[in-house]
């Protein structure tokens, strides 16, 4: 196998979004809405698979591993560099006001203008979906504008010569293709299990590059003026949830279980 396409190895891009836990998000009684006050900020769960599919290329193939980002809320200064603690050589950030209400499509021309101010990479990498809106656009309208092939939902991946292979998880199959680099490629919690930095790790962070671009400086205003005329978000709250209360008895532990199966199947929460 090849090492790399070249004698520097690979460059890797590898997009990173931040997003509020949505462990900590809480649900107003009242109202149904999301209540954020008490939710911190972390990276989006797949983003850390998709830096840790970028490091294991790095390690395989020497090379840089690049992360950029776009938001409008800067997150605290331990979250940002996590990326970079983990083991990204470069950090490379758009905060702006304007990118508030951004959509997909706007968010992915930012993240392509930026791409091309790094320079000849080698491939991109980014999650399948995020946890808080769950879309999975930004992908595939990153590899269009960037017009390089797109490879979604990879389970697997490995690089040889000029060219990647990749495993993609389908509904009821899998799939392995072969695109010539670059490319664009989507993973999420089958791909890998992403590791935790070390403190050393996470101290030598603060002295790794973080770039800073100002948004004028990559795309012009009519880029993300008007997001809202492509999509609307009408409403965001949580369905009613009752819980039923069912007490489950029985003489012994063996009648308990019969009964709770019974209850289950009534339910069709399990099916046979």
């Amino acid at each position: 196998m090849s090492t790399s396409l070249s004698s520097n190895g690979l460059t890797s891009i590898v997009t990173v979004r931040y997003t509020l836990d949505v462990n900590e998000i809480k649900v107003d009684p009242g109202t149904g809405e999301p209540n954020l006050k008490h939710a911190s900020y972390r990276i989006n769960d797949f983003d850390e698979n998709g830096i840790e599919a970028g490091l294991r290329l790095r390690d395989e193939h020497e090379g840089r591993v690049l992360a950029v980002s776009a938001f409008a809320d800067r997150p605290p200064e331990n979250v940002l560099l996590r990326a970079l603690a983990m083991g990204v050589d470069e950090l490379h950030i758009v905060c702006d006001e304007a990118l508030r209400d951004c959509d997909a499509l706007t968010t992915a021309k930012v993240l392509a203008a930026l791409v091309r101010k790094l320079g000849s990479f080698d491939c991109v990498i980014c999650s399948d979906t995020s946890v808080d809106e769950y879309r999975g656009e930004v992908g595939p309208r990153l590899a269009e504008e960037l017009e390089i092939t797109p490879v979604t939902h990879v389970t697997r991946l490995a690089v040889e010569g000029d060219r990647v292979s990749a495993d993609r998880a389908l509904d009821g199959w899998l799939e392995t293709v072969e695109v010539p680099l670059p490319a664009l490629l989507t993973v999420g919690s089958e791909t890998n299990d992403p590791r935790l930095p070390t403190l050393r790790q996470i101290r030598q962070a603060e002295h790794k590059p973080l770039v800073e671009w100002p948004l004028s400086d990559l795309v012009s205003a009519d880029a993300y003026a008007d997001p809202a005329s492509r999509i609307t978000t009408v409403a965001t709250y949580a369905p009613p949830s009752e819980r039923k209360r069912v007490v489950i008895g029985g003489d012994d532990a063996n009648e308990t279980a019969e009964t709770l199966l019974q209850h289950l199947l009534e339910e069709a929460v399990i099916r046979f």
